[in-house]
């Protein structure tokens, strides 16, 4: 029997490898930080959309303006700004004095928050009769600050009359404001005495030295309380009597 014989070749394996490695960075053009010898991108590009020297990572949107109610002093980059409304700082507050002009009138009375207050019209209506003679009206009775625009409402709510003291106050626009009324007697009387004759800094509101209609009611019926501008006095006057009117606001 014959024997085979093998012969077992070894042929060596040769790994060619690169002799040169692959330059990590950012390779897009637009960036700040590229890198032109850069032949693998590694994500770490910088953008820096506006030129402000600060990368669009790091930005901060936010208001720049200091005057401005939401400024950011962090802020890097501008965004939308907060003021406060003509008149009030940033908390709300009113920041003009007594006889300043105010939201279409003049400012007469700010109450003890700072925030809200009365403001009256800068021009009479005119004379009209207060309205609804041998009628009952139910409420309009408020003496105080605050109860002219309650007044109001309740001779138009018991009053058909028209035009009447109530109902052109109620009609009056002015600077685009809407929201005016007859004011009580004893917000005629601060009017009076802030704005008018009465007052320290003088007749800013223009008032004639007349008697004006207030919105509440006398307890002599049919009458209502009427306001002399030149006599400083209350007085009551049967609802017929034509009488001017001035409009007020509060805010």
């Amino acid at each position: 029997m014959k024997k085979l014989h093998y012969i077992l070749l070894f042929v060596p394996l040769f790994f060619v490898s690169s002799c040169e490695e692959d330059i990590k960075g950012c390779s897009d053009l637009s960036a700040v930080n590229f890198n032109p010898e850069a032949t693998l991108d590694d994500n770490s590009c910088l953008f820096d959309s506006d030129g402000d020297g600060i990368n669009d990572a790091d930005e901060i949107l936010g208001c720049t303006n200091d005057e401005a109610c939401n400024f950011n002093i962090e802020a890097t980059d501008d965004g939308d700004c907060e003021y406060p409304e003509n008149g009030f700082d940033c908390d709300g507050f009113v920041v003009l004095d007594i006889g300043d002009e105010l939201q279409g009138g003049i400012l007469f009375y700010i109450d003890e928050t700072g925030k809200h207050g009365l403001i009256v019209g800068s021009e009479d209506l005119g004379e009209f009769m207060w309205g609804c003679y041998n009628t009952t009206i139910i409420g309009a009775d408020g003496t105080e600050l605050g109860t002219g625009l309650q007044n109001t409402l309740d001779i138009i709510a018991g009053c058909s009359d028209s035009p009447i003291a109530a109902s052109v106050t109620l009609a009056y626009e002015a600077k685009g404001y809407t929201d005016w009324y007859l004011p009580s007697i004893n917000e005629l009387n601060e009017i009076y005495l802030s704005v008018g004759q009465g007052s320290e800094i003088g007749n800013i509101g223009g008032f004639i030295d007349n008697w004006y209609w207030s919105s509440t009611e006398d307890e002599i019926p049919d009458a209502a309380y009427c306001f002399s501008f030149i006599y400083d006095a209350v007085g009551g006057n049967h609802r017929e009597g034509m009488i001017n009117v001035r409009p007020i606001r509060s805010y």
